[in-house]
């Protein structure tokens, strides 16, 4: 009886805006071909942006999903780690791969929480 290999799952955080999130997609949909579960994680705003994407990827058979956080305004971009937190408090994650423009994902979120970055 030979034991099933947990299947990985990594978030993708990419700063809200277009030249940003459309990259961390396709990395995540990259990720996913190869048997990876993918999340991205966005806001409530921008969801509807990527949602036919999302679709589109789980009708081939990737299995991607949206995780929707809290963000009240563009300005504040830095209280986005208490929700990134939060998430990551409800749903386990193997890595966190996040932008450049969220220093603190790697430095003090996902060391937080033992997560690779």
């Amino acid at each position: 009886m030979g034991s099933e290999i947990p299947q990985l799952h990594i978030f993708f955080f990419s700063f809200m805006a277009h030249g940003h999130m459309i990259p961390t997609v396709d990395m995540a949909k990259h990720f996913g071909t190869r048997g990876v579960k993918t999340s991205i994680i966005t806001t409530l705003a921008n969801a509807p942006l990527l949602s036919n994407t999302i679709q589109r990827s789980n009708d081939l058979g990737i299995e991607m999903d949206l995780k929707i956080i809290k963000f009240p305004c563009v300005e504040a971009t830095t209280m986005l780690q208490e929700a990134l937190e939060q998430l990551l408090r409800e749903c386990k994650s193997d890595c966190l791969a996040a932008d450049v423009f969220f220093p603190w994902t790697s430095t003090d979120v996902a060391a937080k929480f033992g997560i690779p970055s």
